[in-house]
């Protein structure tokens, strides 16, 4: 009555048992007699249902969409059941989103495919049941199921296949299950939400020129960037592979440029990325970093267009156009794939289309003026509708000349440019045009542009073209004059430097107009103070107006190719402070008041302001040591973080503070590290001056004091720090131990100038005399410059004197400087320069050996017409510009010039040294081949060479020592006395070195004039010769193919003849005699001794025979 249990290990058989045979029998056996046993008790228990495993069983993506969330996905299932069955279930377990709804279910039948209907249930779409299915026991079953939607998220795809077979009672019983079956990961998708077609110019280069973010980019050229925004459902790791492919072969990809960014609210980021390019149509990014899921990326990267953009049709929802994907190490399908689709819809823009290059479109390179007119010409293919755009700025003149045009865009198309629509005849085209005053922003394209088919602008264009070869030339021009607010009527110095081109239009023209305007605030006077540089018998007539800053200069009665620079000098009055923008502008017109040449943006000097000035003190702690500290302080001065710090705590601008010195000590008496605390403390000392022409003294410098300056300054530091490139300091405090002090700028007047020789060459004493109106203790530094041609001849510091008179202290010299002949430079120790004391500097000087040209026409106190010298006085309190100090004050003896105080030994100014104009120096031949005739008719000792050479010396200046060019020299076969004629020995000429010109034949063409081949030599070239005979030349390959017609044909180089019959070849001649001819040369004129045989041989008479006794000759 006890309860036995007994516990097996069992194996279940392959195949389920049916169910009268699924019963286990347990029966308990009793020892009988001898060896028998005998059953005491039996029973039968019903067995349990349970699977078999089905073997190999198999789920896998077919061809077609392999992407999350795509329609028509197809799915392979394979698998050998060990059971019969009729039923077949598919579970899509993961990811989410599986939908078998309305799937074809297919297989093959002898060589054919047989496609079934079948759907899973609305509320169970990832459910597949297929009923009535044979299912044999041991045989492959196979089945295609296609136009599923594949899951949305994609990942790990995960499935579960069951059978079903009907038992003995008609119900289902379970027949084979595969378990879980995990083993490949569905293609996340990369969706791509935008795409962007442009040029290099218009993306990267300029995105603010209007016109070429209009102009799609143009076949074969390397100029066209691809934007990509994207995003991926599967996270990319570092290491994974972006691959981009264009199975069109539209774009070629480069690899160089290939960036990614992250693109985040309003900004965009780098993300850490490596690109290789896989000619010839595809590209491959390896990741660098996380690219999380939902996050949009940017691809920019260069390319090049193959072939004509198609544009996608209306029925279109997307195209094949980029295959996108991105693979992991070892996985076989993608990790996020868009499956090479684009939706039509982002290539519907009109940015997205291709255009041609316009061949030729070639300007000539020309420089102009601001505000000129010039004629712009080149060479443009001739097609219909081809307009020709100028940039922003430049004004075409109507007519159209010389090339004419139907029609004058005043605006094409909103970008700000006028655009000519030309009707050239042939390649060659011009057009009169009128020039800015400046490029706007740089831009100086112009651009041909054939518009698309009822367009008028440049998207779509079918061609284009740019050039830049038009470049603008700002005539060389200075203004300087003594810089003190609200004086009346200082002498303002005017110098301009006409261009050559400008001056060869104007030619010997006995009128032209200068005009002069001055910015707004300032007053220009003409009357008695002006004068000018120009000959005296030049007429030169000066109207101020119609503004009072405005003067007009009427010149006539003078050749200005003759003239130089010119100098004027005009009287000024000047504002309290410098105008925005302070900026003067000079131009030359013509008698038709047609701008020659112009300087439409000469910088006017800085007007000193009264200033306050002060000091901070800032606490800093744990820094190196002093050295560092003192480093940090200067090269926050030398990048303006000093500077930026303060004028933001003054709530001023940057313009109106100037740093003057920065100083760092140590926090303690002893100069020794805190021993206590373990930290290093110290001050940085920032000495400044600072003025706002919007903010009074006074309130100025209780901002210093009480506003709270010294809190600002310690929060706005750290941040301008660390922008311009700086370790930020700790600093823990700031204060102004002492209060401001105002400070007037220097006023200097009656500058004076006195010498004790003025012959040519000779040596002296020059005096500078400057007297100062009021107290100051802002300068610096004083320079003093002289013109060129004149020396100083300083050898000690002894060799200057400095002499003052009403002074109560002495003056405070430092030292002298020298850093040329022509300059000195006196520095001089902080101290103050009493009021109405005069200041006078003395120094041994040299004169030149000629005067200067350069004059403005009469004296100036005991000055010859000659003679300038400058002297500079230097503040500390202005903003730095150069080397800490900015000019102050400046007083000629002639005019004064808006100079640096260390550049005494300056060149050729910036704008003179970029645009140079071109000179043209011709050699001069001495008799009996003179450049031009000459009667000489006077009764006194004639020099050839003294009279050619001076007879023009008032009309042109001395360039000094040029190289002379080769003089043209006319063949004469006629010599007498001297002039012995020039002999060329056969030797020389078959053996002579190869003339440079030779080598060099573009330095034929001389600057005269433009195409045109001026020989350079007065010997004929030789002709070449035979170099073994000396006689004359072989005729080569190319001699005959210019004799054939400019027939180049391809040739052997055995010129041997084929003959087709049997011959003896002359070696020396080359030619071939037929064998019969060589055994007879003489031909008809003699026989060989076989033909003389032969012929007797005939004439013998028979044997036997009465004529062989007795011949009929005999």
């Amino acid at each position: 009555g006890s309860l036995l249990t007994v516990r097996l290990f069992t194996v279940y058989p392959q195949t389920v048992p049916i169910s009268f045979e699924n019963a286990w029998l347990a029966e308990m056996w009793s020892p009988g007699v001898g060896d028998q046993t005998l059953p005491t008790s039996a029973g039968i228990y019903q067995g349990w249902q349970f699977e078999t495993a089905m073997q190999d069983p198999r789920v896998v993506l077919g061809t077609g969409p392999t992407r999350a969330g795509a329609v028509g996905g197809v799915l392979q299932i394979a698998f050998v059941p060990a059971n019969a069955a009729s039923k077949l279930i598919l579970t899509a377990v993961s990811p989410s989103g599986w939908d078998f709804q309305g799937v074809d279910v297919c297989e093959s039948v002898s060589e054919a495919v047989v496609c079934v209907r079948a759907s899973a249930s609305a509320q169970s779409p990832n459910v597949l049941i297929l009923d009535d299915i044979s299912i044999k026991a041991q045989i492959l079953f196979q089945r295609e199921l296609r136009n599923v939607r594949l899951a949305s998220g994609g990942g790990i795809a995960e499935f579960e296949l069951a059978t079903f077979a009907l038992g003995q009672m008609g119900n289902e019983v379970a027949a084979d299950s595969s378990g879980s079956l995990a083993t490949w990961r569905l293609p996340g998708a990369l969706e791509v939400s935008s795409l962007q077609l442009g040029t290099y110019r218009s993306i990267v280069r300029d995105t603010g020129d209007t016109i070429f973010q209009q102009l799609p980019p143009r076949l074969l050229l390397r100029e066209t960037v691809l934007i990509i925004h994207f995003s991926v459902t599967q996270a990319c790791f570092s290491g994974d592979i972006l691959s981009l492919e264009d199975p069109t072969g539209t774009f070629e990809m480069f690899q160089e440029n290939a960036t990614i960014k992250q693109v985040g609210n309003g900004f965009m980021l780098d993300f850490p990325s490596s690109a290789s390019a896989k000619p010839p149509n595809a590209l491959e990014i390896t990741v660098e970093d996380v690219m999380a899921p939902g996050t949009v990326f940017c691809l920019q990267m260069n390319a090049r267009l193959r072939r004509q953009i198609e544009q996608p049709s209306t029925n279109e929802v997307s195209r094949k156009l980029f295959n996108f994907r991105a693979f992991r190490d070892r996985e076989s399908l993608p990790l996020n794939t868009n499956d090479g689709l684009i939706l039509t819809s982002l290539l519907s823009q009109e940015s997205w289309s291709s255009s041609s290059l316009l061949l030729p479109f070639d300007m000539a390179a020309q420089v102009g003026a601001p505000g000129t007119q010039i004629q712009v010409s080149g060479d443009i293919q001739v097609v219909d509708n081809l307009w020709l755009l100028a940039p922003v700025g430049v004004v075409i003149v109507s007519p159209c000349s010389p090339t004419p045009c139907s029609d004058i865009s005043q605006d094409f198309n909103g970008t700000g440019r006028q655009a000519a629509l030309l009707l050239p005849t042939s390649e060659r085209f011009g057009l009169r045009v009128e020039l800015p005053a400046s490029w706007d922003s740089g831009r100086n394209d112009w651009v041909a542009v054939v518009p698309a088919q009822e367009r008028l602008d440049g998207v779509k264009a079918t061609m284009w073209a740019s050039d830049n070869s038009v470049s603008l030339r700002a005539m060389p021009a200075s203004v300087s004059y003594a810089a003190v607010a609200l004086t009346f009527s200082v002498d303002l110095a005017v110098s301009l430097s006409p261009g050559a081109a400008a001056l060869a239009l104007l030619g010997s023209a006995s009128q032209s107009y200068i005009q002069v305007q001055a910015p707004v605030g300032y007053t220009l006077r003409c009357g008695g103070g002006f004068r000018s540089s120009l000959p005296d018998s030049a007429r030169v007539d000066c109207q101020v107006g119609p503004g009072p800053g405005e003067a007009v200069l009427g010149i006539s009665n003078v050749d200005l190719n003759a003239a130089g620079t010119l100098h004027f000098s005009f009287g000024l009055d000047t504002p309290a402070a410098d105008p925005s923008p302070n900026l003067f502008s000079i131009a030359l017109r013509d008698a038709n008041n047609v701008t020659l040449d112009a300087a439409m943006a000469v910088p006017g000097m800085h007007i000193p302001q009264a200033r306050v000035e002060a000091f901070v003190s800032l606490l800093v702690v744990d820094f190196e040591n002093v050295a560092r500290l003192q480093a940090w302080g200067e090269a926050a001065q030398e990048l303006g973080v000093l500077r930026g710090s303060i004028a933001a705590a003054l709530n001023i601008g940057e313009e109106g503070v100037s740093v003057d010195y920065v100083q760092a000590v140590l926090g303690i008496s002893d100069v020794r590290r805190l021993q206590s605390s373990g930290v290093v403390a110290g001050q940085l000392q920032v000495n400044f001056s600072a003025y706002s022409n919007l903010v009074q003294l006074a309130e100025l410098s209780d901002r210093i004091t009480v506003g709270g300056f010294a809190a600002g300054l310690q929060r706005e530091l750290g941040p301008r720090a660390i922008a311009a490139g700086l370790v930020e300091l700790q600093v823990t405090g700031a204060s102004v131990p002492a209060t401001p002090v105002p400070s007037q700028p220097p006023n200097v007047t009656t500058p004076t100038l006195r010498w004790s020789s003025a012959d040519a060459n000779s040596t002296g004493t020059v005096s500078v005399n400057l007297i100062f109106q009021r107290p100051t203790s802002a300068i610096r530094a004083v320079l003093i410059q002289m013109p060129v041609g004149y020396s100083h001849l300083l050898a000690s510091v002894d060799d200057i004197r400095i002499i003052q008179r009403g002074a109560t202290s002495a003056f405070p010299m430092d030292q002298p400087q020298t850093r040329s002949t022509s300059s000195i430079t006196v520095l001089l120790n902080p101290g103050v320069l009493d009021s109405d004391s005069t200041v006078r500097f003395e120094y041994p000087f040299r004169m030149p050996r000629e005067d200067p040209i350069q004059n403005l026409g009469g004296t100036f106190g005991q000055c010859p017409c000659a003679l300038e010298c400058i002297a500079t006085l230097l503040h500390r309190n202005l903003p730095v510009t150069h080397d800490d100090r900015e000019l102050l004050w400046i007083a000629g003896g002639s005019h004064a010039a808006s100079q640096k105080w260390d550049e005494g030994n300056r060149g050729a100014s910036v704008t003179h040294t970029t645009f140079v104009d071109p000179e043209v120096v011709y050699a001069t031949s001495d008799a009996p081949d003179k450049n031009m005739s000459v009667v000489e008719l006077r009764q006194q000792a004639f020099k050839p060479e003294i009279h050619y050479r001076t007879e023009q010396r008032d009309r042109f200046e001395d360039p000094g020592p040029q190289p002379k060019n080769d003089t043209l020299v006319p063949v004469v076969s006629v010599h007498f006395g001297d002039d012995r004629p020039g002999y060329s020995l056969q030797s020389h000429s078959a053996h002579r070195k190869i003339a440079q010109e030779e080598h060099q034949h573009q330095k034929v063409l001389r600057a005269a004039g433009s195409g045109v081949l001026i020989p350079t030599s007065a010997w004929p070239k030789p002709v070449r010769c035979n170099p073994v005979t000396g006689g004359p030349r072989n005729a080569d390959v190319y001699d005959l193919g210019v004799a054939a017609g400019v027939r180049h044909d391809r040739v052997s180089q055995n010129s041997s003849t084929i003959v087709h019959e049997a011959h003896v070849r002359n070696p020396i001649h080359g030619i071939a005699i037929p064998l019969h001819a060589y055994a007879n040369p003489r031909g008809e004129l003699g026989r060989s001794s076989e033909q003389v045989v032969a012929e007797a041989n005939r004439m013998v008479p028979a044997l036997r025979s009465l004529a062989a006794v007795r011949p009929g000759s005999w």
